[in-house]
């Protein structure tokens, strides 16, 4: 959104009554305190029910700037991570071929959402990068949305999302399987786990979606490991990606590294603190330039502030 010289943005500034009395049915309000005639750029409420105004009277275009003003303007608020999904559908139905990743610059920009919110708009990035066909790019986000939100509702998301793309974009099933054991053993009753059970030929029983007890929040049903460990890596060997588990039986600060066999560094995978829990990565055999590294045996080491550490092999085979 380009910003204007006499103060405001160039929306704001563009956007009057006159734009409104051409959608509105002869200034009919529907809705009840919401006055198009009056619209206030500066209010929540107007400013949403605007947006839904244009996409129902077919201005998807309009629509995605007012979304977009609305989330620049109220960053904490509901309609914020609303106002995403609403962006990310009226790109991917009216303006596909020449959508720009708008949710990975609204990450790079707006520092000022929620942390439920960001894991939301990195998802629907991952999503946008598979509709632009830029797989490889849609994979390394949706890895992200996993690795830094483990516990949010959009990791399973991101999880099935890797899952298929392994499946049927790169025909890769052991990555695929990868995916979906990690999927089975912590969302075990949920539908998208069930669906991909079922792609892999694995019978499921679908009963289990009509129980009236629905699964604990992740946090409540992992338990806590009562020791560190850095697990094999799964597929091994492995082309293109491998699973690496690891357990932590307290908060700690966490440096995954990535060597070749002469000891150089070749990606830090992470390097922040880290709760509790049972957790994993996935390398996808790139380095930290995002290049594709060669065939070979490769060391990937865990470092602690706990003072836990560990080393392990792994070998990659193209």
């Amino acid at each position: 959104m380009t910003s204007n010289p006499n103060g405001g943005s160039s929306l704001s500034k563009s956007v009057g009554s006159s734009g409104l009395d051409n959608i509105t049915n002869n200034g009919h309000n529907r809705w009840a305190g919401y006055n198009p005639s009056k619209l206030n750029l500066n209010k929540l409420s107007d400013l949403w029910l605007y947006g839904l105004e244009l996409t129902l009277h077919n201005r998807p275009g309009k629509a995605i700037e007012i979304y977009k003003l609305l989330i620049e303007k109220f960053p904490e608020s509901k309609e914020a991570k609303k106002a995403m999904v609403k962006i990310h559908h009226l790109l991917r139905e009216f303006d596909e071929k020449s959508q720009e990743n708008y949710f990975d610059k609204l990450l790079k920009k707006e520092r000022g959402l929620k942390a439920e919110y960001k894991s939301a708009a990195l998802t629907l990035a991952a999503h946008t990068y598979v509709d632009m066909d830029q797989t490889v790019q849609a994979v390394r986000t949706f890895e992200k949305v996993v690795e830094e939100y483990p516990d949010s509702s959009c990791a399973l998301d991101a999880l099935f999302s890797l899952f298929m793309l392994n499946l049927n974009s790169f025909m890769d099933t052991s990555s695929a399987n990868a995916y979906l054991e990690i999927m089975k053993r912590e969302y075990p009753c949920n539908d998208q786990t069930l669906i991909a059970q079922t792609d892999m030929g694995e019978k499921v029983d679908w009963s289990v979606l009509n129980s009236k007890q629905l699964p604990k929040p992740r946090t409540e049903t992992i338990d806590i490991p009562t020791k560190f460990a850095l697990h094999n890596n799964y597929p091994n060997p492995f082309n293109p990606m491998t699973n690496i588990r690891f357990d932590l039986p307290e908060a700690t600060h966490v440096t995954i590294t990535i060597y070749d066999i002469t000891g150089r560094e070749v990606v830090k995978l992470v390097n922040r603190n880290i709760n509790a829990g049972y957790r994993h990565l996935i390398w996808d055999a790139r380095d930290k330039y995002g290049c594709n590294v060669a065939s070979g045996l490769y060391i990937y080491r865990i470092q602690t502030s706990a003072g836990f550490n560990k080393t392990n092999k792994m070998m990659l085979m193209r």
